[in-house]
């Protein structure tokens, strides 16, 4: 299979999908280590590229690399909502002649995606579906592929992360209770 993108709405995956939603209502870090995290797991061993797009609230985009896997973590600047910059890297990657996938539930990000030429996938479908490859939302013939640990691992990797967050959350929480001892 040739190299693609994956486009990933990072907060509208971590919110629809309830073990990254969870680590998320620990703070906002959580939820994207959590996400960073289970597409690490899924992709790092692939050809495929991983942009994944949070709203950010600085002056300036801002980007930096995707520590582990191919790919690139995008914080948008604050007047500027991520919907829009996953808009224009999907006209990007078209004129370009690539070819990708956006993940994201919301309606708008879809539309926009499908009309620049990519296919789009629900965050319920970047774990991959059973019997589906690990590459889903990336593979055109995912029904053809037999369940995979890779998508396993994914799905590992979101709860395990969740639970790293929620134990993080109980521990700072116990702490500003003074139920723990500080050493």
């Amino acid at each position: 299979m040739e190299p693609k993108t994956l486009l990933v709405d990072g907060y509208n995956v971590i919110r629809r999908t309830p073990a990254l939603a969870a680590a998320e209502r620990h703070s906002l870090a959580g939820g994207r280590d959590a996400l960073l995290t289970a597409l690490r797991a899924s992709y790092r061993h692939t050809a495929h590229t991983v942009i994944v797009v949070f709203d950010g609230d600085g002056d300036a985009e801002a980007s930096q690399p995707f520590g582990g896997c191919r790919g690139r973590v995008i914080f948008s600047r604050h007047d500027e909502p991520a919907d829009a910059v996953l808009a224009r890297l999907a006209h990007e990657l078209e004129a370009a002649g690539a070819r990708f996938t956006v993940v994201s539930d919301d309606l708008e990000v879809r539309r926009g995606g499908h009309a620049s030429g990519g296919r789009v996938a629900s965050a319920a479908e970047l774990g991959g579906p059973a019997g589906s490859c690990a590459a889903w939302p990336l593979c055109e013939h995912a029904s053809r592929h037999p369940r995979t640990t890779k998508s396993t691992r994914a799905r590992r990797a979101i709860g395990d992360a969740g639970a790293k967050a929620a134990a993080i959350g109980e521990c700072s929480a116990a702490e500003e209770r003074g139920a723990v001892r500080q050493w």
